[in-house]
């Protein structure tokens, strides 16, 4: 029981399916015995482990995703309702509780130190221990782990099991990793953000994969056959070589390895499916999970690069806006929203053309279908400066995938809305602006506040030079706060110049401490501070939630700057829950940086 056909006698999809209902052990097994410890059990007999534990797998899997797409229908429907109606959901406390309790699960995180990096925020851990439990559980619950002896079959019972767990993730191990999925249309959660889970579920496979490998090792040396199996036997021989590929997918998937070496990376992963394939042996219905693979993969490809040959290339025009910042403006027919972002391909005579680079659209789309679509490049190394030594001949050939991400709420409807960025980020933000200009008539927005903050004063001059005509047709109050991190205090004014429009006025306030109270402008509807030091975040979501019943936060820049305001975010989420502020729905949006 559970010896495999050899691969030149595959004629069909599935092998022993047939004998679910016939099998038997070997003859010096009685009956009565084999019907109490295999055929009778359901969670010991070989011939049905695929349908107990794969699609168990499936089970599990279709549970989170129904459960999100619910949540995040809910969503939708009501920021698609009336306004008096939406308000009056706002305030019921069953709502309250919904928004704050997600809102803080998705928010609050931990950081073990600057040498050990960050936690996951406190949903995704849940979901991931949720993961971690259901396959701990389904493996090591059902006893016993061995055969009492190889009469009753070659396959111990962990091992049956564990290997159809692992290969049942593998459908959805490509969803969780393609920019389009089944899991974003669904759940409205982008593909970078899905990464978490597709690197969680690759370990939990290894995990099970090990499992699956170390009992039949030991049934192998027991039974004195170790030495005949891995030369005769397809299936040991072809397993330890899937595992191979597989070791290293793991120890590259830590992201600094696989940053470096990410097309290594990549053969590896076709590596390890195809060895992984040959070893499965279309053995009962494991062929099927290959199929869900390729065809969620496909399905992935053919939306993308049908998207992409459909508006075809695109030329875009280069512009230099300062030393270390390319403007990028590429016209198109191409829609996209608030804080989404494109895969470019820079059809240049380099290696670079072979790859593609995430860039978020600092403009807003406009009706019809002739838009500009405005990227901000920050040079560096590789390919940006690549781009900064051909600027000179001012247009280049691009294509573009996308758009994707994006902020899921309509930031218009909030009663104030907070933009946090650094650096490059500012690109979010400039976009979300332009956004909310363009749909200002009956929003609901009467407040926004702009925090940016950038390393030298130099670095801020392309983010103000564009900050004027998105800031300045908003009808609402707007309020800008500059941080020059490398500033010291004694050089604040010297930035006024810089900061300084005759649409957008800037009062210096020059402190010991960036936490301290900004003054304003309270004459103009645009005014703001100039400080140095880091942004007291905590302080600016605080001020945002006080006074107002509804808020969007959206978030754009450096892992700390991140932190901070997803932590800020869920301080005030539990100060919500408690109703010690007026805000009774905050919402937050974190766009991916640094790629």
């Amino acid at each position: 029981m559970g010896n495999t056909p050899s691969l030149g006698t595959i004629t069909q999809l599935a092998y022993y399916t047939d004998a679910r209902d016939t099998a038997s052990c070997a003859e010096s097994v009685s009956a009565a015995d084999c019907e109490r410890v295999v055929l009778g059990s359901k969670w010991h007999n070989w011939y049905y482990a695929d349908l107990t534990y794969g699609q168990a797998t499936i089970y599990f899997f279709a549970a989170g995703l129904a459960f999100f797409t619910l949540a995040n229908a809910w969503f939708i429907t009501r920021h698609r309702l009336p306004p008096s109606t939406a308000w009056r959901i706002l305030n019921d406390p069953a709502q309250i509780w919904w928004s704050a309790t997600t809102g803080y699960l998705s928010s609050r995180q931990l950081r073990f130190g600057p040498r050990f990096g960050y936690t996951l925020t406190a949903g995704e851990t849940l979901i991931v221990c949720s993961m971690i439990a259901f396959f701990s559980v389904i493996t090591l619950a059902p006893q016993p782990y061995y055969w009492p002896s190889t009469d009753y079959g070659m396959s111990p019972p962990i091992a049956t099991r564990a290997g159809w767990l692992a290969i049942a993730i593998l459908p959805f191990q490509v969803m969780f990793a393609a920019k389009w999925s089944p899991v974003t249309v669904l759940t409205g959660v982008s593909h970078e953000k899905l990464q978490v889970y597709h690197r969680w579920s690759g370990w939990i496979m290894y995990v099970l994969a090990l499992v699956h490998t170390f009992p039949f090792i030991i049934s192998d040396i027991r039974a004195h056959m170790m030495e005949d199996m891995w030369r005769t036997d397809w299936t040991t021989f072809s397993g330890v070589l899937a595992l191979i590929p597989q070791t290293v997918l793991v120890v590259a998937s830590v992201g600094v390895i696989r940053d470096r070496f990410y097309e290594t990376f990549k053969s590896m992963a076709a590596w390890f499916l195809v060895v992984l394939f040959l070893h499965c042996d279309f053995i009962l219905t494991s062929a099927y999970y290959f199929v869900g693979f390729a065809a969620t993969y496909a399905l992935s490809l053919a939306m993308r690069w049908g998207r992409a040959f459909r508006y075809g290339r695109h030329r875009a025009t280069l512009s230099l806006v300062d030393a270390s910042m390319l403007e990028l403006a590429i016209p198109t027919r191409l829609g996209w929203r608030v804080g989404q972002h494109f895969f470019v391909r820079f059809l240049m005579p380099s290696p670079h053309a072979l790859t593609s680079h995430p860039f978020s659209a600092a403009s807003a789309p406009t009706p019809g279908e002739h838009n500009i679509i405005k990227l901000y490049i920050r040079k560096r190394r590789g390919m940006t400066r690549a781009l900064f030594d051909a600027v000179t001949d001012a247009e280049v050939d691009v294509l573009l995938d996308g758009p994707y991400g994006g902020v899921g709420a309509d930031l218009a409807k909030f009663d104030r809305v907070l933009l946090i960025s650094g650096g490059s980020g500012g690109s979010v933000i400039l976009g979300t602006l332009l956004d909310l200009a363009a749909r200002q008539d009956g929003a609901a927005c009467r407040h926004v506040d702009v925090v940016y903050a950038c390393r030298d004063a130099s670095d801020a001059r392309w983010f103000f030079a564009a900050l004027e005509s998105a800031a300045s047709t908003l009808r609402c109050r707007v309020e800008v706060h500059l941080h020059v991190t490398r500033q010291v205090a004694a050089d604040v004014p010297a930035l006024v110049d810089m900061a300084s429009s005759p649409d957008l006025e800037t009062d210096v306030t020059v402190s010991g401490s960036a936490a301290e109270p900004k003054a304003s402008l309270p004459s103009s509807h645009e005014s703001g501070s100039c400080l140095p030091g880091r942004p007291n975040l905590a302080k600016h979501v605080r001020d945002a939630t006080e006074p107002c019943g509804t808020a969007g936060v959206v978030v754009c820049g450096p892992k700390d700057m991140t932190f901070a305001a997803r932590n800020a975010v869920a301080t005030e989420q539990v100060r919500i829950l408690r109703g010690e502020v007026a805000c009774v729905e905050l919402y937050l949006h974190t766009e991916a940086f640094g790629w």
